[in-house]
Formats: C-alpha cells, sequence, structure tokens
C-alpha cells in the first residue's frame, strides 16, 4: 500500500470509530517536496504544540500555520478533532538516532528518551501528529489522548505496523521534549501511549483505555493493609502528570484515610492510583474513593 491509498484509508477507519476528522484544503499529496523513504511512512512521531490549551473558539489558524508551513501530517485539537494536513514528508521531525529507525522499522518500541545520537533526518520515515497544547504540566484532555491513541492505531491496523512504531519525539532525539504527556522526558509518556494503541488494534478499534470497575459495596470490598495502600498511594503520586501541590494532596487524603480506617481500603482507589493520569476525572475519582473510606470509617 502507497501514501496515496493509506491516508485515504485511515482517514475512513478513524471516522468509522466516530472520531472527526476534517480534511484540510490540498491534504491530498500535500509534502515538503521530498518522498517517503519505501513508498509509506515507517512509523510515527507524536508531538506537542505550544498553544493555549484552553480549547479556542477557532482552532483553525493553529491548524492553518501548521499545514501552510508544511510542518506535520496531523493535528488534534482539545476537543479531540483530528485534521489531516498532508500525506507526504513534513518538516517535523527533524535529526533523529538512526538506531531508533533501525528499531522502528524492526517492529521494536524506543530503548528510551534522548538516545545519544543525531545522526539522520527522520522527516522522510515518520509522519507526525502536533497535539495543540501547551507542553507543560497541565493534564492533557481525555478527549485529545483518546484522538491520538485511535490516529496511532489507525495506522498500525491500515500499514500492518506494530504498535511500537507509535513515539514520542524525545525518544527519536535528544533535542526536543515532547510529548510532555505524562511528564515528558523519562516519564511513562511513550509506554504508556503504545499500549494503549496495542489495546485499540487487539480490540479491533475499541478504547486503548482500561475501563474502571464500578463501585462495590461494603461487603465487596478488598481489604489492603496499610502499608499496601500508603504502596499504591505513593505509586500513583509518582506516575502522573501533575503539579506537586495536588500529589501532595492525594497523600494527605490518603495518609488521613487509612490512619482512621485501614481495613476498609477499597479495590475502586487502587485501580484510580494506577489507571488515571492527573485529569479532572482521575482527581474526582480520587476524591471519592477517600471520602467513601471516611464514611464507612463514620468520620465523613
Amino acid at each position: 500500500m502507497s501514501a496515496s491509498t493509506s491516508y485515504p484509508e485511515q482517514v475512513k477507519l478513524l471516522r468509522s470509530w466516530g472520531f472527526t476528522v476534517k480534511e484540510q484544503p490540498g491534504c491530498y499529496g500535500r509534502s515538503n517536496g521530498t518522498s517517503w523513504h519505501g513508498g509509506d511512512r515507517a512509523g510515527q512521531v507524536n508531538h506537542h504544540y505550544v498553544c493555549p490549551l484552553a480549547p479556542p473558539a477557532n482552532p483553525q489558524p493553529f491548524v492553518d500555520s501548521l499545514t501552510n508551513g508544511k510542518t506535520v501530517n496531523w493535528v488534534i485539537d482539545a476537543a479531540g478533532v483530528i485534521y489531516l494536513c498532508g500525506t507526504g514528508p513534513m518538516n517535523h521531525a527533524g535529526k533523529g538516532d538512526s538506531s531508533v529507525l533501525a528499531r522502528i522499522k524492526a517492529g521494536q518500541a524506543p530503548t528510551g528518551w534522548h538516545p545519544p545520537k543525531n545522526d539522520y533526518t527522520g522527516n522522510q520515515d515518520l509522519d507526525g501528529v502536533e497535539l495543540l497544547h501547551p507542553g507543560d504540566s497541565s493534564p492533557y484532555p481525555d478527549a485529545m489522548i483518546d484522538a491520538t491513541v485511535a490516529l496511532n492505531a489507525s495506522r498500525c491496523i491500515v500499514l500492518g505496523q506494530s504498535p511500537n512504531t507509535s513515539i514520542m519525539h524525545g525518544e527519536h532525539t535528544n533535542r526536543k521534549i515532547d510529548m510532555s504527556w505524562l511528564g515528558g522526558p523519562g516519564g511513562p509518556g511513550g509506554v504508556e501511549l503504545r499500549k494503549r494503541v496495542a489495546a485499540r488494534v487487539s480490540g479491533g478499534g475499541s478504547s486503548g483505555t482500561t475501563p474502571v470497575p464500578p463501585t462495590q459495596g461494603e461487603e465487596d470490598m478488598t481489604p489492603y493493609t496499610e502499608a499496601q495502600m500508603k504502596s499504591f498511594a505513593e505509586a500513583g503520586a509518582r506516575s502522573f502528570a501533575a503539579t506537586q501541590e495536588f500529589r501532595d494532596r492525594v497523600m494527605q487524603a490518603c495518609n488521613e484515610s487509612l490512619s482512621r480506617n485501614a481495613s476498609t481500603a477499597t479495590a475502586q482507589a487502587k485501580a484510580g492510583s494506577t489507571q488515571f493520569g492527573a485529569t479532572q476525572e482521575f482527581k474526582d475519582r480520587v476524591m471519592v474513593a477517600c471520602q467513601e473510606a471516611l464514611k464507612r470509617a463514620g468520620i465523613g
């Protein structure tokens, strides 16, 4: 399959999953003037494009800038809308480590952030997506991440590629720090992205996120020791792209609950500490879990 057919197939698949895809005028065939090595892309680089996080009334100027500058193939806004800007090589990956490209072509994941060399240019091998996000510790909207996972998965399905071909820009080069999702350089963002892409691919297009178990009745609660719950809370606080203040507040709430009623620690609290990033949903679920624990202790 060539890029002239694979991109339309991706758009078709994404729409069948319920995502909004906007094909920008002239997107089919737009490139930086070069062609794909091997006729199509070997993988995808995921970036953030520094701009305000709050969904702008009109994100089109950002999309137009990236399109007209032949910067990137795809853009995703805060609402999870996907924009197709070009189907040929674009100017996004830049110089990177050729060993990373070799691993991608072999279906292997990068070995980590910031590889040592910048000995080749990846624009003719890797397509790219820019997420409209300030690139700081602000939580990424769920809709934006869901669309990113789906975009990467659709390419894997259409081209028969491994989820390991989905990488962060900072896994391709030591010159960049994006994406900042889940902490950026050194964080679990790349690994988590590939995990979610793999889940969507293996699920035939269903969401790559892990559903949260429903709240259980107290008779169904799984008892955990205070030491176990402290480890869950500490792991959760370390795992997410949250402010230090938020981490401190989570730890304080968990510690207060544990000190008063350790025996009624819930499976939901465990699931919340391991499955959610610092989205508003995660914050809400943590607070609900803590409040429920206090109520069961007769304190809340």
